[in-house]
């Protein structure tokens, strides 16, 4: 019971930010003179789910464990690159420079939602026995 209070702050935040998200999606295209924008946008905006979900997450894992902590923080740096070497394979297999830029956003996007549920999962069984 003592932990209440962080899980439903860090809910709170995670669903405001769920809100901007939708909302952003449709201001990239709005607001967008073409696909190269769109496609930035996009990229930004799935940055800054991760680094909410990692953050919120290393905070709550960090205020109960700094060892467990610290692995979750190189654990992060390595997801980084594996993610964006993977993704560096995804462009490359395509063979094409037209499909190039889609499959990098499409790939990324695929990494980062991953990446924010298993950070989710991490923060909500933080402490837990499996």
């Amino acid at each position: 019971m003592k932990y209440r209070t962080p899980y439903i702050t860090t809910t709170i935040a995670l669903a405001a930010l769920a809100g901007y998200v939708n909302a952003s999606q449709a201001n990239c295209e709005e607001h967008a003179t073409n696909m190269a924008d769109i496609r930035a946008c996009l990229s930004e905006q799935q940055e800054d789910k991760v680094d909410v979900a990692y953050q919120t997450t290393y905070a709550y894992v960090k205020s109960r464990d700094k060892k467990a902590a610290n692995f979750l923080e190189a654990a992060q740096k390595s997801w980084k690159e594996f993610s964006k070497k993977s993704c560096d394979y995804t462009v490359a297999a395509r063979q094409t420079s037209k499909l190039a830029n889609d499959a990098r956003a499409n790939c990324m996007a695929t990494f980062s939602d991953a990446r924010v549920k298993m950070l989710n999962e991490y923060r909500k069984e933080f402490g837990n026995a499996p």
